[in-house]
């Protein structure tokens, strides 16, 4: 504890978490695997955009510009599907967090109270 704190890495910090409130461990993996999801559906969109501009509209002819509608229509559903599944991902690993972060302050909060009330009033005056 003799290093500053502004030089614990992110992983350090979080490793530290762990071990204060034990309540942050449980089921940790599959709460970043829902976040990692509703991540990745948010960078598919614009890839799902762009093949669909790029497959899905053909300006090569003469007369303008061709529309594969069944192109179009299935990288929409695609689109549509990714949309559903990233948010009902990204929810669920919000909601999971927040109930286990309540769940690891209770534990810590129950602990100091535990500790302030097995201290002598005594032993704190005689500090005074």
């Amino acid at each position: 504890m003799t290093e500053p704190l502004s030089r614990w890495s992110a992983v350090e910090t979080i490793g530290r978490g762990v071990q204060e409130a034990p309540a942050l461990k449980s089921g940790f993996w599959l709460t970043l695997a829902l976040a990692m999801v509703g991540a990745l559906g948010r960078v598919a969109m614009p890839i799902l955009v762009q093949q669909a501009i790029d497959r899905g509209f053909d300006g090569t002819s003469i007369d303008g510009i061709t529309v594969d509608v069944g192109t179009v229509t299935m990288l929409g559903a695609i689109g549509l599907a990714v949309v559903l599944l990233a948010t009902a991902c990204q929810r669920m690993a919000v909601a999971r967090l927040g109930y286990r972060s309540e769940e690891a302050l209770y534990g810590l909060r129950v602990r100091l109270f535990d500790h302030i009330h097995r201290l002598s009033i005594a032993d704190r005056r005689a500090r005074s």
